[in-house]
């Protein structure tokens, strides 16, 4: 399955008014998270019923969390996601500073510049994948 380009969406202007702009910074936050949600409960093998009987709630529960049209409380995300075994890294960037408010220590959340973006599109490559690419290309070539 083919993951949408929320990246691509989330850079078209649509306007400037500062409203506008938050709601669509929400809008991009519900859908990536949802559906990395839901990728991480199939990649366990889970269904929605069996990960409900895993949090203690029922399966309706579980459905609105995968829902990006619904409110998210931080708390039942870090839940889900903590059942899955898997972890919520956030960051949050002002001008050029970077915070990382994650507690996971063995993940460093960078910011990269755009022609980062541009090269792993024109590689048909996730920015992930392109930055690993080249970190391990650049890290061989140092052992040499």
């Amino acid at each position: 399955m083919k993951k949408p380009n929320f990246q691509a969406w989330l850079q078209q202007k649509v306007s400037d008014e500062p409203e506008v702009i938050l709601a669509g910074k929400l809008e991009y936050l519900r859908l990536y998270l949802t559906d990395a949600m839901r990728e991480i409960r199939n990649k366990a093998g889970l269904t929605q019923a069996q990960l409900a009987e895993k949090l203690g709630v029922k399966q309706a529960a579980v459905s609105k969390l995968e829902s990006a049209l619904k409110e998210h409380e931080l708390e039942s995300v870090l839940h889900y996601l903590h059942t899955l075994g898997a972890d919520l890294l956030v960051a949050v960037k002002q001008g050029d500073d970077l915070y990382q408010a994650s507690d996971n220590e063995g993940v460093l959340l960078v910011d990269v510049p755009d022609v980062v973006f541009q090269k792993a599109l024109a590689a048909n490559m996730s920015v992930r994948e392109y930055v690993r690419v080249a970190v391990e290309k650049f890290s061989g070539e140092d052992e040499q």
